[in-house]
């Protein structure tokens, strides 16, 4: 299991580069920052017009930045 969330991070960014929507499902906020901010996170590939659709537990109150 470990070498496949080493995968899916490794490959965040270029699914956001590639992607007009992506839709997550996280259960913390924490998780969803470091999905998001961390360094193989999703921002590096973000591009004008991706539609983001948070639907886990966390939330953004805590990181307004996101």
């Amino acid at each position: 299991l470990e070498s496949e969330v080493y995968r899916l991070n490794k490959a965040a960014a270029e699914l956001a580069r590639t992607s007009d929507i992506l839709i997550t499902c996280l259960p913390t906020t924490e998780s969803m920052h470091e999905a998001f901010t961390g360094p193989n996170g999703f921002l590096p590939g973000a591009h004008k017009g991706l539609v983001v659709v948070e639907m886990g537990a966390g939330g953004s109150r805590r990181h307004p930045g996101l």
